[in-house]
Order: C-alpha cells, then structure tokens, then sequence
C-alpha cells in the first residue's frame, strides 16, 4: 500500500509547489520593480551627491538577494553585483551616519555662540596683562578690532601614532566657543588610498569626547566621562588660544609672567584648572607652548612633556597668527613629533558650520 501510494504523493507534492511558484510570480515581479526603484534612486542620489544614498542601496541589495535565494538558480549571479555595490555602500552609510552626528553637535555649537560686542579692543583694555601678553597681542594686531566669541578654520597637515610610524595625511575643520572653553574638531586621516579613518574630538562644558571610526563604520576610539581626557581637551584648548589671542583677555585665563619672554597660564572651566607655558620672541612673536599631558587615556597613563612649537605665521581677518605648527610628544625614549598641521583658512565671529 505505501509503495502504491509513493508517486501519487510526488505528483500532489510537484503540483502543489508548481502553483506555489505560480501565486508567487506576481508578487515577485513587484518586489523585483520596486527593487530596481530603490537602486534607480539610490543612483540618482549618488550622481547629484546626495549623502543618504547608500540607505536605498543596502535596502535594494537587501531585498534583490532574498528575491535571488527564490530565484536562486536563474540569478545566483546577481550575488556577486550585490556584494560589490554591499562593499561601496557600507562606508558610505558610515560617513552618512557619522557626518549627521557632528552636524548635529557643530549646530549645536554654533546655536550657543554669542555676538560680539560693539566696541572694539584697546590698548587700555590690556593694562593688566604682562607685557610679553601685551606685546604679544599688539604685534598680533587685534588692537581696534572686534572681540573675537567664534572661531572657525580648515587645516590639513600629517600625523602618525608611534615614533617610527607612517606619516598618514589628513584635513580637518574645527569650531570654537572663544568665549566660553568648547571646540569641535572634524577630521579625516588617510592611512593609504584604500584605508581611512574619521574621527571627532570635542570639548564642552569642561568635558571631552574623542571619536574615531576605521571606514566611517567601525569605533575604534569612543571616550568620554574620562578626568584624563578631560584635562587633556581643556590643555589643548589653551595651546590653540594661538589662533584667537584676544581671549588672552577674558576671565577663564589667568598669567603669571616666568622671565622676559615665558608665561604661564591657567585655564579654569566647570571647577577644572589646566595650566601650560607660552613661551615668546622678545618682541612678543609667540614660538611655542608647552604642558604636561596625559599621554592616552588608559588606566596607566601618565602625564609626559607635550609641545607645540609655531614654524610659520600667516595673516587671517587681519590677525598675525601662526599657520605652520608641529606637535610633539617628550617620550622618556626620546621626541616623538607625532602631528604637522597647516591652518589654511580661519574665520572669527562666523557663527555657522561650513556645509
């Protein structure tokens, strides 16, 4: 009786999947048309320079590869086109992601920036500062002009993470608060043509943040609610006061003079004080700054001489300011001049991201 009833019960089985796929050929060829939509529009994003491109086109691989696991033997070809278009998209989806979340923060930055007062400076306005200060902002030029509250510049420049390291290409953008300590600093470093990284350090309300992402997707650094890493982000404001001297006169810095030509300075902001020396030509051009600085933020880490040294200056708003710096890390086995940066734009009082 089994043996009898075997074909029979193949036929209703080949039947019953033969009308299966037959009730299905519809549906699919709507979902194959509403997939080629999303990577008709996908490509038109893409070609007008849209960012939110690769959303349409992870969705189209998305549904076109399980609409070839149906079809697998007329389109299993189709999965290599799928994978190739997966591999452009998955970065590209990173930097889309990435580049909102800094968007957001930098509008958040520029949402709290003041306008600067009407007067401008005067030579009297700088009677309590020591006088390598005074001569330092003189000679910077900010005499008559406006009070600096918002500072925004590109850089590029080269960078590597260990002594012997390959020198890796990058530009960056930053935005400060001059009037309250806070900065956002937007970079993308270029190992070799086929490895990137993006990254994002950030300074508010005395606390830093650092970001950074392997392809735009992967956190390969994300810190924050770090004392270490707070001290450092405050420390690295005040060695970039260098940009925006007029702060030299607001009330988060205080000086003590050194000699002639050295200062040191006090940087206080949410209860937290750094401090760092600048040191001068005796005519008051600055020529570096130097404090010690957690070197990382690991359990272990521990403060090291970290310096800044000015290589070149340039004129910008009508500011003498320094446009070639290099930084370096006093490690006990030696100097590790780790970053080579350039300033090639830089705007006071623009209180609105680039893009």
């Amino acid at each position: 009786m089994e043996i009898q009833a075997t074909p029979r019960i193949m036929e209703i089985g080949d039947n019953f999947v033969d009308g299966f796929l037959e009730n299905l050929s519809e549906p699919i060829s709507i979902l194959w048309l509403f997939t080629g939509t999303l990577f008709s529009i996908a490509l038109l994003a893409y070609f007008i320079r849209k960012e939110w491109w690769p959303v349409y086109s992870i969705l189209a691989v998305v549904v076109s590869q399980v609409l070839i696991f149906i079809t697998w033997d007329e389109n299993k070809w189709a999965t290599l086109i799928n994978l190739v278009i997966l591999i452009a998209s998955v970065p590209a989806l990173g930097k889309y992601q990435f580049n909102k979340k800094v968007q957001k923060e930098i509008a958040g930055l520029c949402r709290r920036l003041s306008n600067p007062s009407a007067g401008k400076i005067k030579e009297k306005d700088l009677e309590s500062l020591p006088e390598i200060i005074r001569k330092w902002l003189y000679n910077s030029g900010v005499i008559n002009q406006p009070e600096v509250t918002s500072v925004r510049l590109k850089q590029r420049g080269e960078m590597r993470l260990k002594p012997e390291g390959k020198w890796m290409d990058f530009r960056a953008v930053q935005y400060f608060d001059a009037k309250k300590p806070c900065f956002i600093w937007v970079s993308r470093v270029q190992s070799n043509p086929f490895l990137y990284f993006e990254g994002r350090d950030l300074l508010k309300n005395g606390r830093g943040k650092m970001l950074v992402r392997l392809f735009s997707v992967f956190s390969i650094v994300n810190k924050k609610n770090d004392p270490k890493l707070n001290s450092g982000a405050l420390q690295r404001f005040l060695a970039e006061m260098c940009w925006f001297p007029q702060a030299a006169l607001y009330e988060y810095v205080r000086w003590e003079q050194l000699d002639k030509t050295s200062v040191k300075a006090y940087l206080t902001s949410e209860e937290e004080t750094v401090e760092g020396i600048f040191r001068f030509s005796e005519n008051g051009e600055l020529k570096s700054f130097e404090t010690d600085r957690y070197y990382g933020a690991s359990k272990g880490s521990k403060k090291i001489p970290w310096k800044t040294e000015i290589l070149e200056f340039s004129t910008f708003s009508g500011i003498h300011l320094p446009s070639r710096c290099k930084v370096t890390w006093e490690l006990p086995e030696g100097s590790f001049n780790w970053l080579e940066l350039e300033v090639t734009n830089l705007e006071f009082n623009v209180n609105r991201p680039y893009f």
